[in-house]
């Protein structure tokens, strides 16, 4: 018993500092107090677009903590950008059949499902997306970057980098809040250096079809030939700008391209040149932490309600350290 408080009382303290993902206690002494909990009802997550490598660094992340806490966990993907599938299946779970909940609450639509489950009395922790606590009420926590510190230090980053020379091109996914306020915290970081740098209108090139990026990547390069830096809030955007730059002959880093998360393409691109620097949403470790935070919750520990985490910057010099993170990512996916 004594081992079971130290090892809680761990997860406490980590937890506080939100600063890592906390230290998985050792299963010799936990295991049975958590599992002993949740009484057969496991942790569930849902997600869509199944097998995309950004999703796949926040499955691993969470299945590396499931088996490191020892706690009941089952997952359930959507193939496709299939938002009502993803809700469906939230709709079937239940006090009776779960113990906890990890789903993202990176669309305004999904505030209604989120209330839902907070009126069912189902705890939930939203990977990703720093959210008001006003939006959904009662929700448990959640557990990512600090938007506005990232884009504004990489808007600050950037311009130091061109020196001012402009004009700079952005692109995001889709009309979402946060990459709106990401774009938002860049210009602003870069305007404090550069205030009179000249910005083209930001274009959504989507999500999951790169052809379609590329060729909105591509139309923006044209239109606008003395393009001297583009950033991307989206995770292939990085490589739909330097694929486009390439389509348009231009050599790797004649124009400066900022991108986000440290997938293995991404990655590759910046061993490459073809990407300058991405900023590094730490995907896996939010999903991690996320199954601490629900482990604290199970136990009637405290547990925070915003819960911040560190997201470098990657450059040449220090991508060769997120490669690992890769590799422990397929690790937890192909078990």
């Amino acid at each position: 018993m004594k081992k079971i408080l130290l090892g809680l009382m761990l997860v406490v303290l980590f937890l506080g500092a939100c600063a890592s993902p906390v230290e998985a206690p050792t299963k010799e002494s936990e295991v049975s107090a958590f599992q002993k909990a949740q009484d057969g009802k496991p942790f569930r997550f849902a997600y869509g677009q199944h097998g995309d490598p950004w999703m796949n660094l926040l499955l691993a992340g969470w299945l590396q903590a499931c088996e490191d806490y020892d706690v009941l966990c089952e997952h359930t993907y959507i193939t496709g950008q299939d938002e009502a599938g993803v809700l469906a299946y939230v709709d079937t779970i239940t006090t009776e059949n779960t113990s906890g909940l990890m789903i993202g609450m990176w669309y305004e639509s999904r505030y209604v499902t989120g209330k839902k489950l907070v009126q069912d009395g189902i705890p939930f922790v939203a990977p990703h997306v720093p959210l008001d606590s006003s939006l959904v009420p009662g929700m448990l926590a959640w557990a990512g970057p600090d938007a506005d510190e990232y884009s504004v230090a990489a808007g600050k980053a950037m311009a130091e980098k061109v020196q001012c020379k402009g004009p700079v091109a952005f692109s995001q996914s889709d009309l979402l809040p946060m990459e709106n306020q990401v774009i938002e915290g860049f210009q602003l970081g870069f305007r404090e250096i550069c205030p009179d740098t000249e910005f083209i209108e930001k274009v959504a090139i989507g999500a999951n079809d790169m052809a379609k990026s590329i060729a909105i990547s591509s139309a923006v390069i044209q239109a606008n030939p003395e393009v001297t830096a583009v950033f991307s809030a989206t995770a292939n955007g990085g490589q739909a700008w330097a694929k486009a730059a390439q389509e348009n002959g231009k050599n790797p880093g004649e124009i400066v391209i900022q991108g986000m998360d440290y997938m293995e393409a991404n990655l590759d691109m910046v061993k490459s040149g073809d990407i300058w620097m991405l900023v590094g949403q730490p995907v896996y470790e939010e999903a991690y932490y996320s199954v601490a935070l629900l482990v604290n919750n199970l136990m009637g520990l405290p547990v925070p309600y915003a819960n911040i985490l560190p997201c470098p910057l990657i450059t040449l010099e220090n991508a060769d350290d997120f490669y690992a993170i890769i590799e422990k990512a397929e690790e937890a996916v192909t078990k």
